[in-house]
């Protein structure tokens, strides 16, 4: 068994998952850490928040973290309320954030809804809320349930393939890992992403002003040939948010994280490592 291998087998292990039902939906998540101060890990469409548990060596002194997973919900108002939940459940008031891809939308939909309950945001391999790829998405939204899964989950392959040429080592057991997620990914689910991105696209953009008052940090990270979060989108993330930090990973792409595994990860445990100790009143 490969060292990545044995370090997932090893988290599922040690932090089994957690459920609560928040109103019809019942939520999944995993918990590592003991500290007041929450980081909310949060995944890509396809989920694979497991593939940041080496996080947990550099930052469970610090945070209490937690490894979220997507249900089916009707839209964005649902997916916070089930986040704001989960926080409550565990007793964490404040929380930290990081969000890659998909992942990145909803930290940014937390962070402008609730500025007041987050200290710190990494934000990954994403964009900002863009209200022309929301008309872009209603449409194929209503296209979406007349199309068979099956087609659905073949062009999802395709994309990952294409995406995990880039990764130097352990190509082949992310490429099951994110098979596995394809296989069990429903119709329900698939729409969720539409709708939350929806949401955030149509209902977020005139949050961002407030945040001129907040106190927190930010953090970006982007690779310079990502032609998913493209050039423009990358732009006008920086825009949206000057204040924040930014690096770029020359040559990486959208799946930077498996990429540059070594350079992400000290990028986001160095930012949250010393946000860790020195938060923000």
């Amino acid at each position: 068994m490969s060292e990545i291998a044995a370090r997932l087998e090893e988290f599922q292990r040690r932090h089994p998952k957690r459920t609560l039902t928040v109103g019809k939906t019942e939520w999944s998540y995993r918990v590592a850490g003991s500290e007041a101060q929450g980081l909310l890990v949060l995944p890509g469409a396809l989920g694979g928040s497991e593939g940041m548990a080496p996080l947990i060596a550099h930052l469970a002194d610090d945070y209490r973290l937690l490894f979220l997973e997507y249900p089916a919900v009707s839209g964005l108002d649902d997916l916070l309320l089930g986040l704001s939940e989960i926080l409550r459940r565990e007793g964490i008031g404040r929380t930290a954030l990081l969000g890659g891809s998909f992942g990145g939308i909803v930290a940014q939909a937390f962070l402008l809804h609730f500025p007041e309950k987050t200290t710190r945001v990494v934000l990954s391999a994403t964009g900002p809320p863009d209200p022309r790829r929301a008309r872009t998405n209603e449409r194929f939204l209503r296209m979406v349930r007349f199309i068979p899964m099956g087609w659905v989950r073949f062009l999802l392959r395709l994309g990952i393939k294409k995406l995990l040429k880039r990764v130097p080592r352990e190509r082949e057991l992310w490429l099951r890992f994110y098979s596995g997620a394809i296989d069990g990914l429903t119709r329900e689910r698939f729409q969720t992403l539409y709708r939350v991105s929806i949401d955030f696209d149509r209902g977020c953009p005139d949050r961002i002003a407030a945040l001129e008052t907040w106190p927190g940090e930010m953090l970006l990270i982007e690779g310079s040939e990502d032609r998913v979060a493209s050039k423009k989108s990358r732009d006008a993330l920086r825009a949206a948010y000057p204040r924040a930090e930014t690096l770029t990973l020359e040559g990486a792409g959208h799946g930077m994280a498996l990429e540059r595994p070594e350079e992400w990860r000290e990028a986001v445990t160095r930012f949250l490592g010393r946000a860790g100790n020195a938060e923000p009143s």
